[in-house]
């Protein structure tokens, strides 16, 4: 077993004891502190598009599900599932040897947005937050752990808040 493995595993089974997911607003699923960092870290589902040789990362948190007008209650993320920007990993995934390629930005505007069969990562480590003229967005640096679940986005949307949240710890074992 990796030391890196061994790490990750001590930091999410002392997150174990919390086993509650909040239902939150769409402002406050945005807040890093409530509904993404636990022991310190950023984690995460990360749904990866493909398109063109090209990944876009996609966060959902397992600690929360948005209240979302319109959506059926534990739905309410997929509207919002561009809520974090992201401006790609910088290669800091690569340099980890953890994923073979960059991850490319995210904006509402101009990224292909995923799909139900684009595969699910998992995602613990840090993220920084940058500014541009005005607007912030997040880049992944200081990742701990970036590994395939065997998910697809199809899975994350079939499954109640509780049980993404519970398929996220199996996952981070």
């Amino acid at each position: 077993m990796s030391i890196r493995l061994i790490w990750t595993t001590a930091i999410l089974a002392a997150c174990s004891a919390n086993n509650s997911v909040s239902t939150v607003s769409p402002e406050a699923y945005t807040n890093l502190s409530t509904c993404w960092e636990r022991e310190g870290r950023f984690q995460s589902f990360v749904v990866l598009h493909e398109q063109n040789s090209k990944y876009y990362p996609y966060f959902i948190s397992p600690w929360c599900d948005v209240h979302a007008e319109g959506y059926p209650k534990g739905l309410g993320f997929v509207p919002y599932i561009t809520a974090l920007k992201f401006s790609g990993d910088g290669g800091a995934l690569r340099s980890a040897a953890l994923f073979a390629n960059d991850l490319e930005a995210t904006t509402p505007s101009h990224s292909p947005l995923p799909i139900v069969t684009d595969s699910v990562y998992l995602y613990v480590g840090s993220v920084e937050r940058l500014t541009n003229d005005g607007f912030f967005f997040y880049r992944i640096s200081d990742p701990k752990n970036f590994q395939k679940t065997g998910l697809t986005l199809l899975d994350l949307i079939e499954q109640s808040p509780v049980a993404r949240l519970q398929m996220f710890k199996d996952r981070a074992k």
